[in-house]
C-alpha cells in the first residue's frame, strides 16, 4: 500500500497552530509544527490538500503506485516565513520613532500598511493559498 509522508517545516505565523491533511476530502489526520507523518492511502489518483482554521492550501495531484512513497511538504504562504519578523521591526521602529520624537513617518507607515495589506489578502481573497504544498 502506497505512503504519503507529510512534512512540516516550522514558521512563525502558524506555529501553535494543527494543520488538517485531507485526501480526496477526507480528514487523514493533523499535523503540528516540526512534526513528519505518514499516512497509508490507497493507490491510484489522489487530491491532497491542507486546511487550517478557513484557509487552505493548493491542490497537489498524486498518481501513487502500489507500495511508492510519496513525499510531500506543507509550507505557509508566499515569503510567510521572513514576513512576520521583518513586519514586526517595521512596526516597531515606526512605533520608536513616533513615540520618541512624536513625528509620523510617512514612509514607515506606509511600510506598516503594505506588511497589513500582504496578510490581509491571505486571509481573505488569497485564502485558497495561505499554505503551500509540495512535492518534496
Amino acid at each position: 500500500m502506497p505512503k504519503i509522508v507529510v512534512h512540516r517545516e516550522t514558521e512563525w505565523a502558524n506555529k501553535a497552530r494543527k494543520v488538517a491533511i485531507f485526501l480526496n476530502g477526507k480528514k487523514l489526520g493533523t499535523i503540528e509544527d516540526r512534526q513528519v507523518i505518514a499516512f497509508e492511502v490507497p493507490e491510484g489518483e489522489q487530491e491532497l490538500v491542507a486546511k487550517i482554521d478557513w484557509c487552505r492550501s493548493n491542490k497537489l495531484m498524486l498518481h501513487l503506485q502500489p507500495d511508492e512513497l510519496e513525499h510531500v511538504k506543507i509550507e505557509g504562504f508566499v515569503f510567510s516565513s521572513y514576513f512576520f519578523p521583518v513586519s514586526m521591526l517595521i512596526l516597531l521602529i515606526y512605533l520608536g520613532v513616533y513615540f520618541t520624537t512624536g513625528v509620523n513617518n510617512v514612509y514607515l507607515a506606509a511600510a506598516v500598511m503594505c506588511c497589513l495589506g500582504y496578510l490581509l489578502f491571505f486571509l481573505s481573497v488569497g485564502r485558497k493559498h495561505y499554505l503551500q504544498l509540495k512535492i518534496k
